[in-house]
């Protein structure tokens, strides 16, 4: 009877999971950018992001213009909303970008390219000519903040591009600033 037993328990001991792997390895598996932040740092995902909401055309446009910024900012808990048909989605991402095109900084707020206030356009400049930008890390430490949100940027300026990923509530430097300014066509109050 224990042989019979024994026989018939093998075959089970096949079925049994494997055990899970640690955090760290779902989270790479997984692909997961807080958990293991891609080599593309965030202008990748900021670019892919705008190209998504925005069109091909749209990111080529600002991808080709010799100084542009694309945000996005991801919300760690996303904004409920009520589409017309009364079921509940939440809200995608923030995003934007600015571009100078024939001297003049046009943003894609309203969803086509629209000049931005003088003060606002007169900042970027000021923050793209700024050595400390481009000096700062692609990715941020983790501050203090404890929402799992981000702010995502592709800065290009002459032939350079620079990618920023931080937290959205501790966002810091000059990017930081840059990302608010770009998210709202306006100066940070």
């Amino acid at each position: 009877m224990k042989a019979g037993l024994f026989a018939a328990l093998i075959p089970l001991a096949a079925c049994t999971a494997t055990p899970a792997p640690a955090p760290a390895e779902r989270a790479d598996a997984a692909g997961l950018a807080l958990a293991a932040p891609a080599p593309d740092g965030g202008a990748a995902a900021a670019e892919r992001e705008f190209e998504r909401v925005r069109g091909e055309e749209a990111a080529r446009r600002v991808r080709s213009a010799s100084q542009s910024v694309m945000a996005v900012f991801h919300q760690g808990l996303p904004k409920p909303i009520t589409l017309p048909d009364d079921r509940v989605a939440y809200a995608g991402p923030s995003l934007n970008a600015v571009m100078l095109e024939d001297g003049r900084w046009l943003g894609w707020k309203t969803g086509r390219p629209e000049p931005v206030p003088a003060d606002v356009a007169e900042r970027l400049e000021s923050i793209l000519a700024d050595p400390a930008l481009w000096g700062e890390p692609d990715d941020f430490p983790r501050g203090s903040c404890t929402d799992a949100g981000s702010l995502q940027l592709a800065i290009r300026r002459d032939g350079r591009l620079k990618s920023s990923r931080q937290d959205n509530c501790d966002s810091r430097g000059l990017a930081g600033k840059l990302g608010r300014i770009v998210l709202d066509e306006r100066l940070e109050p």
